[in-house]
């Protein structure tokens, strides 16, 4: 027999609710025959049901007994219970106008000022320990002693909060070592002739001066800058540059993705921008971006 699973489509969205309605009506068909039972759970949840039944079945097969309250928690429990009717009695005779008002009247009475919000359940609670530390001095001590603890731990969660807002704040402040060309007005006198020269051959070279009948004066030898500063520092610094290409050209790159034309291996030429990606077209496109600004020393 031939195997097919691997061939077989996914189901649609309409076959899916297809089967879903047909599950449910063989439920009821099963109900209005007096059969209890139901198409049975898979994976998961099936799993999941499975273990669960297992755990809360007892051993001998006799119904598991239901976990009893400590008898001390209950009469705690009466005790609070009866005080929130108290207090919500209370707070009923004392505006008699206010309590057969419905739920939205009542919120809108409060919201404008006329009468107090009505007793919960938490105000309850909070009465019933003062109660208790009225007739016992130990359990406000412990409460106190609680009350003492969550402080504290809001304190130490707020002073860690400020000391890593600082750390913060410090590291920013801090200054960065910068990696690359230098500016224009940065450079010296030779720098300067020497970065002029080899801008001046390089365009030479693309206007094709080099075919004209009288051939071109070579540019005067200038002192040799420091370019090859570019590719300087360790390896695994994200400012230092290294030669790259993109696209069949050659630059030099450093890892935050600022590009500069390349001369040659030590010697760079022109920013040209900073390579990243865009969405181009609804696509995501590695770039050069050239109107990203030449980074700062």
């Amino acid at each position: 027999m031939t195997d097919t699973t691997s061939t077989m489509n996914h189901p649609t969205t309409d076959q899916i609710k297809a089967l879903q309605t047909l599950e449910t009506s063989i439920r009821k068909l099963l109900s209005s025959f007096g059969v209890e039972g139901s198409a049975a759970p898979s994976g998961k949840k099936a799993s999941k049901r499975a273990k669960k039944a297992e755990a809360e079945a007892p051993a001998d097969g006799e119904t598991k007994p239901k976990r009893e309250i400590n008898p001390k928690i209950a009469a705690m429990n009466e005790e609070r219970k009866a005080i929130f009717e108290e207090m919500k009695e209370t707070w009923a005779k004392d505006n008699p106008s206010y309590a057969s008002l419905s739920k939205d009247e009542l919120k809108k009475a409060i919201s404008e000022g006329k009468v107090s919000k009505p007793p919960g359940y938490p105000d309850a609670l909070k009465e019933h320990s003062r109660r208790m530390s009225e007739k016992d001095p130990e359990h406000a001590a412990k409460a106190a002693e609680r009350r003492k603890a969550k402080d504290d731990k809001k304190s130490e969660k707020s002073s860690d909060s400020q000391s890593i807002a600082s750390a913060n704040a410090d590291s920013a402040e801090a200054p960065k070592k910068k990696r690359g060309p230098k500016k224009l007005a940065d450079m010296s006198t030779e720098e300067r002739a020497a970065h002029d020269a080899k801008k001046a051959a390089k365009k030479a070279a693309k206007d094709g001066a080099s075919t004209s009948s009288a051939p071109a004066p070579a540019p005067a030898p200038a002192p040799s800058a420091p370019a090859a500063e570019i590719i300087q520092g360790d390896e695994d610094d994200p400012e230092t540059f290294k030669p790259w290409s993109f696209k069949g050209k050659d630059y030099f790159r450093n890892d935050l993705g600022y590009v500069y034309s390349k001369i040659s291996d030590t010697e760079p030429g022109d920013y040209v921008g900073r390579f990243h990606a865009t969405l181009v077209k609804g696509k995501r496109e590695m770039i050069i971006d050239t109107s990203v600004p030449e980074p700062s020393e």
